[in-house]
């Protein structure tokens, strides 16, 4: 569904009937499907979930009553970004652009100010993202369509000036389609509202993939198999039969003959010798055939009933709800908003010149992250990484060099330890003897940032960082420094210059 001006106007005086800026909003998780971004944001008493739209014809903000199906969740760098910035945020203020399809949100995290904006236009989703602690200090700005530029101008703004830096913003759109005419604001439709939740069963219904082929073809032949061996357990009707008529038959038991078929089945008696005992051995083995048809013939049951699900929508979401993953989602019915994957930083000096910033980006795909430049040809512990005590019992190191790097990673570190680097920078790595953020202070987060601020040799004083376990991190292969992340998670952390004096009081203390 796409939204016009007015109706997104009406999504947002819906929200904010119950949105009191003086109160506390927080915004806690942030979910993607393949349509929708949604944004958890708990209020007074109540939470409160906001679905924007990705673009290609799913346009606009829409008030939902939960979270996204598990089923449709998926993670792209479009959400990580999100989340990297809004996660814990506090939500100061939600407007929209009285001229066109622009959603303005405020926002404040750890000290710094932000001014995030998403706009519909021409079926795209495009986004921008202002942060700054001070304006005297550094000031970033990233749009989605070109990429990130660290503002330098020494003009100061504070938070009732906030409106200056919106109309800054809004004019960076321009470019990608930002209509300045109050005439949009008066077009209205008579047109039925469609609910968000009509809209996410409708994407069930068209983005999941539940004819699984591998997962086919894995249950066809296991059907099979099983089918094969409740026949052969089906025989021991015929073989009792076949035992007792013994007399008539020409079943021979002698001990002479190490193995016997009798109706299809075949009997190797090894060492037992002596008729009675035969006979024993076969009635116990007609038992076990007995009741492995009666065991059979309920994984029979259980197998085609499995096979169904792949095949039909419906039973493989009641199958989701309970752990067995029947389906996929289908990729080519994921809407990407427009991106920029490109790494570089520019300056400028004027704040009116933002909306001609080049080409730049603010994070990679994290796909990969490259070191930095050094020495490489000494192996001795010492000119490899330095290692640092946090407080007493407490060690972390930073590698000095590529190899450096690899050496903390695969000889220094153990599995559950965390390793930190500089988002969105080439530079040192930094592991952590700690199993979770959780047992870091923010004074000890500062410090991490620092050191690796230092010896990636970046000088921000803001300091965006990744974060995640040994385990969760794999080298690539011929390529020294070089490193693939899953579960990443992110946080910022204030430089200290004198933080090498710090860690020596925390020491002394």
């Amino acid at each position: 569904m796409i939204q016009k001006l007015f109706e997104l106007q009406n999504e947002v005086n819906l929200f904010k009937n119950e949105f009191n800026p003086s109160e506390p909003a927080q915004i806690q998780k942030l979910f993607s499907t393949g349509r929708f971004i949604c944004i958890t944001i708990r209020l007074k008493g109540i939470t409160k979930y906001l679905y924007l739209g990705r673009g290609k014809g799913y346009e606009g903000l829409y008030i939902g009553e939960s979270l996204p199906p598990k089923e449709l969740r998926i993670k792209d760098n479009f959400l990580e970004y999100l989340r990297k910035y809004l996660v814990s945020a506090r939500l100061i203020d939600l407007k929209v652009d009285p001229q066109d399809r622009i959603l303005i949100m405020n926002y404040k995290y750890m000290g710094y100010s932000g001014c995030m904006l998403f706009f519909w236009s021409a079926r795209q989703f495009y986004l921008s993202n202002f942060y700054y602690k001070d304006f005297l200090e550094k000031k970033t700005l990233f749009l989605s369509w070109k990429g990130n530029v660290e503002v330098t101008n020494k003009a100061i703004i504070d938070d009732n000036q906030r409106e200056l830096i919106e109309n800054e913003l809004l004019n960076c759109f321009v470019s990608v389609g930002r209509i300045q005419d109050d005439r949009m604001k008066n077009i209205t439709s008579a047109r039925k509202n469609i609910s968000i939740e009509d809209m996410l069963k409708k994407e069930l219904e068209e983005c999941l993939r539940v004819t699984d082929s591998k997962k086919k073809k894995s249950l066809q032949r296991k059907l099979l198999k099983i089918s094969t061996d409740y026949e052969n357990n089906k025989k021991w009707r015929d073989v009792k039969s076949a035992i007792e008529n013994s007399e008539n038959s020409t079943i021979d038991l002698n001990d002479n003959k190490r193995e016997v078929e009798i109706a299809g089945v075949v009997f190797k008696f090894a060492d037992i010798t002596g008729y009675y005992k035969r006979i024993d051995f076969i009635y116990k083995k007609i038992k076990k055939l007995k009741r492995g048809e009666t065991i059979l013939q309920e994984r029979i049951k259980n197998s085609k009933e499995e096979l169904d699900k792949v095949m039909n929508i419906d039973s493989a979401l009641q199958a989701s709800k309970a752990g067995i993953k029947v389906y996929t989602i289908d990729q080519s019915k994921i809407v990407r908003p427009i991106w920029f994957n490109k790494i570089k930083i520019e300056k400028t000096d004027e704040v009116s010149e933002l909306s001609e910033l080049s080409e730049v980006s603010d994070i990679s795909e994290m796909s990969a992250i490259s070191s930095f430049e050094g020495d490489k040809k000494s192996n001795s512990g010492s000119e490899l990484f330095v290692e640092f005590k946090l407080r007493k019992n407490l060690k972390c190191s930073v590698g000095k060099n590529d190899r450096g790097n690899d050496f903390l990673r695969t000889k220094w570190a153990n599995k559950e330890d965390l390793w930190f680097h500089m988002d969105g920078y080439k530079g040192a790595h930094l592991i952590v003897k700690v199993k979770s953020i959780g047992e870091l202070s923010t004074h000890e987060l500062q410090i991490i940032g620092s050191i690796l601020n230092d010896y990636s040799k970046a000088k921000i004083t803001v300091i965006p960082l990744v974060f995640t376990q040994v385990k969760n991190i794999k080298g690539v292969k011929g390529q020294s420094g070089l490193v693939t992340l899953s579960k990443q998670k992110y946080i910022q952390a204030e430089y200290e210059k004198n933080w090498r004096e710090l860690l020596e009081k925390s020491l002394e203390g």
